[in-house]
């Protein structure tokens, strides 16, 4: 590659796209390091759609690895900045929405050239189409990275705590019912000894009703 290349690339691609990427991260109120990191994404995004168009591969195809290289990065400065990934993405992908494509679309529907705008709205859905699978499939195997890892963390976690013998293994209560306490139940409801130990309202009233008897027998013997 000669130099003009070179400089195509660095003017057209690189510093073009960072600024545009800066420029619409201050619209979107981007401030501080976020502002210069979203400006360093869209500028690393702008350089590889460049560089592939340079070296002859189809507009969506170049679109798609572009939002790729965008939404990686942005993954990776959202949790090094801690802080949300459209922060990053949203002005980075800006620059390589085909607004020309757009315009000259619009012009040839207004002219009467309805071939000719729909093969353009045609391309532009593509480039449109490609720039959202790109963010999309950045997006799902990101997540589900983290969550397998998570998982297999909390996994080890466990097999380990239960190796040391730090966590209780839960054992299911037994709901059978013991035949005497049930026949008990039937045959003597007033004798509190026989109430089962899962009734605690039953018991709590029959030592009331306990209490009760007891106080006016008292009451009757010192009368």
């Amino acid at each position: 590659m000669n130099l003009p290349v070179y400089f195509v690339l660095f003017w057209k691609g690189f510093l073009g796209a960072g600024l545009a990427s800066l420029g619409f991260g201050v619209l979107f109120n981007v401030r501080g390091w976020n502002l210069v990191l979203s400006g360093l994404t869209g500028a690393i995004g702008g350089l590889v759609y460049t560089l592939l168009i340079g070296c002859s591969w189809g507009e969506g195809m170049s679109n798609f690895i572009a939002a790729i290289a965008i939404g990686v990065l942005g993954e990776y400065f959202a949790r090094r900045q801690k802080t949300t990934v459209t922060t990053f993405t949203a002005p980075a992908l800006i620059p390589l929405v085909p607004g020309g494509t757009a315009y000259k679309m619009m012009v040839d529907f207004a002219t009467g050239q309805v071939g000719e705008g729909a093969i353009k709205m045609i391309n532009l859905l593509s480039i449109a189409g490609m720039l959202a699978m790109g963010m999309l499939i950045v997006s799902t195997l990101t997540r589900f990275f983290f969550y397998s890892k998570r998982q297999v963390e909390n996994t080890r976690a466990k097999i380990i705590r239960l190796e040391q013998g730090k966590v209780d293994v839960p054992v299911k209560r037994s709901r059978r019912i013991d035949l005497e306490k049930a026949s008990s139940q039937i045959l003597f409801p007033e004798n509190d000894s026989f109430v089962h130990d899962s009734d605690p309202f039953r018991t709590k009233n029959l030592q009331n009703e306990k209490g009760n008897e007891q106080t006016e027998i008292n009451d009757n013997k010192s009368a």
